[in-house]
């Protein structure tokens, strides 16, 4: 409980390397560039309320930077996130979860620099 009886906190570092091989031309910068070669460190901070026994209410960020080793290439991401979750409302072990999440990526290439908004409806089965 972080506030109240019904409520969470989650925090989830993030750590990835990536050391893919190969690599691709890019035609704007007239360059060889390796999208698999990187290093990523981040972390996902979620808030979790649990308004009914059937409806969880959540709001989320996750927050990253991506230093890529082959390319003067830095990229700086951020997602936050709202969603709903309709628990046990199917004659199954599955809820529903609607999602709002936002995404922001700064990169030192203007070609990988974009904001774009997703929405999705998923179903969640628990085994």
């Amino acid at each position: 409980h972080a506030f109240f009886a019904r409520d969470s906190i989650v925090v989830t570092p993030q750590l990835r390397y990536s050391n893919i091989k190969g690599s691709v031309f890019d035609f704007f910068t007239f360059s060889e560039v390796s999208p698999g070669r990187f290093f990523e460190y981040g972390l996902n901070v979620a808030y979790n309320y649990q308004l009914t026994d059937h409806v969880l209410l959540s709001a989320e960020a996750l927050g990253r930077e991506r230093q890529f080793r082959d390319a003067h290439r830095s990229d700086t991401y951020f997602a936050p996130a709202a969603s709903v979750t309709f628990q046990n409302v199917l004659p199954c072990t599955c809820d529903i979860k609607a999602r709002y999440q936002h995404r922001n990526n700064n990169s030192d290439d203007s070609f990988a620099t974009y904001d774009a908004d997703q929405v999705s409806l998923s179903l969640i089965a628990r085994f």
